[in-house]
């Protein structure tokens, strides 16, 4: 099996991130008084290397930042087409009856 590969964003957003908690937490992170992680928040927000605040590096940094203060990343699941061919929304409400007819339709 081939081994899972990190995209150069990510890379680039896990080594800034653990450079500013380095630089400013002594310990662990998730034993941070809360508001000393949002001190450590805004310290990272100022952190943001990439160019512009938008798209893809920008949803990847937030969730590396997620991940590195200890909080589960939020994912949407993806959609799942149906697999059943014939559904009632892919026939036509005149042609119903007849998919029914001829065991097209349940």
């Amino acid at each position: 099996m081939k081994p899972a590969t990190t995209s150069q964003w990510r890379r680039e957003a896990r080594r800034v991130i653990h450079q500013v908690i380095e630089d400013n937490v002594f310990g662990p992170v998730q034993c941070l008084p809360h508001g000393d992680v949002l001190e450590l928040r805004v310290k990272l927000r100022d952190a943001y290397p990439f160019d512009e605040k938008a798209h893809w590096p920008y949803k990847v940094w937030l969730e590396e930042i997620r991940t590195a203060l200890g909080y589960a990343n939020i994912r949407k699941p993806r959609v799942r087409k149906s697999s059943k061919r014939y559904g009632n929304h892919n026939v036509m409400p005149a042609m119903r009856d007849w998919a029914r007819k001829n065991g097209l339709l349940g």
